[in-house]
């Protein structure tokens, strides 16, 4: 499978030198090592049994269509040949649905794809002949649809077949997955990120030793020197501080490229908090750099999910003969019976897996809580509010009265609306000074009795609900209006 990815090494600037920035690219072509998808250590690869069924490619209406095409007379001679309008059928075709099934020696399925969806296209009858008439078309379907249609069920089979094989091949063996990316990076007169910029070409050539060679000793190396340099730069990291040399900007991008070096080393755990980094910075926008990330992350748990399975087998190219055998369609309904029970059983192994991974995150630090509950909004934009409603009729976190200002809630710099009415807070920390974007904040209903002089450097805010439900002196109110002169206190 080929993916284009952009591998971004941004390496920032300082204000005073944006006009001599320029930036650099150099396109990269490696492979990442995809383990099994299943547990080959718990089967014996050579004794499975692999079955494939799919749905009879059906045939739908004709419609008639004229081209040019140069034809010959009856003699064939090439000197009478010319230029005329010719016609041919476009025939609609109606794949459907295909699936790979893999069994043990004790029919027990371990694994199981649906490898092809529905889709509806067209085949060309008659398209290079000479039909100089609509009726001379349908004069030869009528002759020759029947072997036409059949061999198109033929070239189709054979084409899912070949798609199934992949997905077989993919389940039972280690593969190498092809991937383009660049590396982008921006240099300024001033050297301000000369170490970032260096590493850049270190990390272009250990990706090239590791294409359909992870085990490359140099080329790991050079990964691992590439990762300690962004890492190094990523623990100086003030998102919230524009101006700084690893700001918001720079931290997502390092993080980025640190995510993406540690899951071609296999470090996936360190990967999948390095990434979810940036994602939580990025508070669920959807841009295409977002979108690259977000699939980058998918990347890295698909990769370790199939590592955890198989870390303990010697890694090998040897491909043992797995025979595919062709079910006849009438076997179809029970394909998928068995994939929607399989898909289910393994829904619920993910997501007990990402349930876990998801609580070591929080507990660690690497990810914060509130970033999945903030939700986008055209009128709002950036939109949190606890306790939430969603969590609290599923009884997760976040659903709670809250007796304190949860300060992880301070580092999503880019929140432009925060609703905390309703808790039972009694002071908000300093850190709010954090939350420059925000246009609407929302306290009524808690038990405060002032706000911290930080609050002043919200020059953003629009609305300050903080008067009703609150024990918040007239003086204080005072003060906070002539620190936000444009704000509407409430």
């Amino acid at each position: 499978m080929n993916k284009i990815i952009t591998l971004s090494i941004l390496l920032g600037v300082t204000m005073s030198t944006v006009s001599a920035q320029s930036k650099k690219k150099e396109k990269v072509n490696s492979s990442v090592l995809v383990y099994p998808q299943i547990n080959v250590s718990n089967i014996e690869v050579s004794a499975v049994r692999a079955e494939f069924c799919k749905g009879n490619l059906t045939f739908g209406s004709k419609s008639i269509h004229k081209k040019s095409n140069v034809c010959t007379t009856k003699n064939n001679s090439i000197k009478n040949a010319k230029a005329i309008d010719v016609f041919y059928y476009k025939v609609v075709t109606e794949e459907q649905d295909a699936y790979l099934k893999i069994v043990n020696t004790a029919g027990e399925i371990v694994y199981m794809a649906n490898t092809q969806s529905p889709s509806k296209s067209f085949a060309k009858f008659g398209d290079g002949k000479c039909y100089w008439m609509e009726s001379l078309v349908e004069s030869a379907y009528k002759k020759e649809g029947a072997a036409f249609e059949k061999n198109q069920i033929k070239v189709s089979l054979a084409n899912s077949m070949k798609n199934a094989k992949e997905f077989m091949n993919s389940a039972l063996f280690f593969n190498y997955e092809n991937q383009s990316f660049t590396v982008d990076y921006f240099k300024t007169k001033n050297f301000g990120y000369k170490d970032i910029e260096a590493i850049a070409e270190v990390a272009v050539k250990g990706y090239k030793l590791l294409s359909q060679n992870a085990k490359n000793e140099e080329g790991r190396m050079k990964l691992i020197e590439a990762v300690k340099v962004w890492d190094a730069a990523l623990e100086e990291s003030t998102p919230e501080v524009k101006k700084s040399r690893i700001n918001r900007k720079v931290t997502i991008v390092l993080a980025e490229n640190s995510a993406r070096a540690k899951m071609y080393l296999m470090q996936y755990d360190d990967a999948e908090k390095t990434i979810n980094k940036a994602l939580t910075l990025e508070q669920n926008l959807s841009t295409t750099s977002t979108d690259r990330r977000k699939a980058l992350l998918a990347d890295i748990q698909r990769l370790k999910r199939a590592y955890n399975l198989n870390k303990n087998v010697e890694i090998s190219r040897e491909r043992l003969n797995v025979s595919l055998e062709n079910k006849e369609a009438g076997a179809l309904s029970t394909f998928r019976a068995d994939y929607n029970e399989f898909v289910k059983a393994e829904g619920m192994a993910i997501n007990e897996e990402a349930k876990e991974a998801y609580e070591e995150g929080v507990a660690s630090g690497a990810l914060n809580p509130y970033a999945a509950m903030v939700l986008i909004s055209g009128v709002n934009g950036k939109l949190l509010t606890l306790p939430d409603l969603t969590a609290k009729v599923m009884g997760t976190f976040g659903g709670e009265k809250l007796d304190e200002f949860p300060l992880q809630v301070c580092e999503l710099t880019d929140l432009t609306s925060l609703k905390l009415k309703g808790n039972n807070i009694k002071e908000i920390p300093k850190q709010i000074a954090n939350l420059k974007s925000l246009k609407q904040l929302n306290l009524a209903n808690n038990q405060l009795i002032k706000i911290p002089v930080e609050i002043g450097e919200l020059t953003n805010l629009k609305t300050l609900r903080i008067i009703k439900g609150n024990n918040i002196p007239e003086s204080e109110i005072q003060k906070i209006q002539e620190l936000l002169p444009n704000c509407k206190i409430k």
